[in-house]
């Protein structure tokens, strides 16, 4: 994962691609228009299709 923060969708299920997609949108910190990071330190953040993520360093 090159470093990176692995986050584990919040209904236990994920695809590859969105997956990647937030890893590599986190990391750069440059998000898109179908990304709305909340807080840094947020425990949860919504990729604006109605799905939430967790971040693992922040359990709910």
């Amino acid at each position: 994962m090159n470093g990176g923060v692995e986050f584990t969708y919040v209904e236990d299920f994920h695809t590859q691609c969105l997956t990647e997609k937030v890893i590599a949108a986190r990391e750069s910190l440059v998000l898109d228009n179908n990304f709305s990071l909340f807080e840094e330190n947020s425990s949860l953040f919504d990729d604006n299709n109605g799905k939430f993520w967790q971040n693992p360093a922040f359990p709910q």
